[in-house]
Order: C-alpha cells, then structure tokens, then sequence
C-alpha cells in the first residue's frame, strides 16, 4: 500500500507541461521524490484539463449503516473547506440532484458572476454510476475520485483522480 496519500502534499504533481523534455524531467524528479518515500509507485501522465469547476465524488462503507455516497467542492479545498453532502447509496437522479444542492458551493455548478453553468446531467450521471457501483461491489471499502472536472452544460465531466480501497 502506498504511503502518500495525496500527490500534491510530496509534490508529487506536476501541471501543465508543455514539451517532452519537461515531461521528461517532470519524470526523472518524480522518481527520486517517489523512491525516496516508497518502493510501491507508479507514474501517470495524463493530458491537462483547463476550467470547470472540481468537485468530490465517492463513498465509503459505514459499517452499520452501508455505504454512504459523498459529494462536494473537490480539489485541494475539501478537507478544510467540508462542504459535502453525504446520502446512503444507492440513490435516485432525485436525490443525486438534491445531494449536490445541499453543498454551499452548488451555485459555482449553476454558473455565478458570468462563468457559464456545469454540465449538472453529466455529474447526476456520474453520482448515480458511483452509487451503484458501491452497491454491486461490496468488496471496494472506499472510493475517492477527486478532483472530477465539471465542464460547461453540455461537454461532461472529467475524473482526473481516483483511489480507492479494497475491504480486508
């Protein structure tokens, strides 16, 4: 099992590389940073996304209870800004909705001070694929994708990460 849990608390991303010889020193300084805290490591490269809006999307298994869909502001702000919604799955496109207006970031989804509106039917889509999938697979404990990228109405959303953990 890895020891970092988030990337960007090691430094361990690198944004907007624009030629192969950045990638590739990008590359060789996250190898070091990597084997100097794990030998358990692997190395993504993936195409950079601009704009939208970062949400969480994911769940965990309350032992009592199920599991429990979560949803909210994403990115780097999640931990200290906790504003989730958290339902038990699954859940309906009704209650997938209302999940996400129960955040107090939702008017950033609906468009605020020109930005145009996120694509709310891609993301209810995706909290309704995540909710069914916690279902259907009990032996996946937890699931975080954060950040998922809402594009502008009409052009989907984006999972840029996702970790998750297998029940013992």
């Amino acid at each position: 099992a890895s020891k970092v849990v988030h990337k960007s608390d090691v430094g361990g991303v690198h944004l907007d590389l624009k030629s192969p010889m950045e990638v590739k020193g990008a590359y060789y300084e996250l190898t070091e940073r990597a084997q100097a805290i794990t030998e358990d490591y692997r190395l993504f490269v993936q195409p950079f996304e601009r704009g939208g809006q970062e949400v969480i999307i994911g769940f965990s298994t309350e032992r009592t209870a199920g599991k429990l869909l979560v949803f909210g502001l994403g990115g780097v702000y999640v931990e200290v800004l906790k504003d989730v919604a958290v339902r038990l799955a699954p859940v309906t496109d009704t209650e997938a909705r209302r999940m996400m207006e129960a955040v107090k970031s939702f008017p950033l989804l609906r468009g605020y001070r020109g930005s145009p509106p996120g694509d709310i039917d891609a993301l209810t889509e995706v909290l309704l694929r995540v909710s069914q999938l916690a279902v259907d697979f009990p032996v996946i404990d937890t699931l975080e994708m954060n950040p998922v990228l809402v594009r502008p109405a009409g052009e989907g959303v984006s999972v840029l990460d996702v970790r998750a953990k297998l029940a013992s």
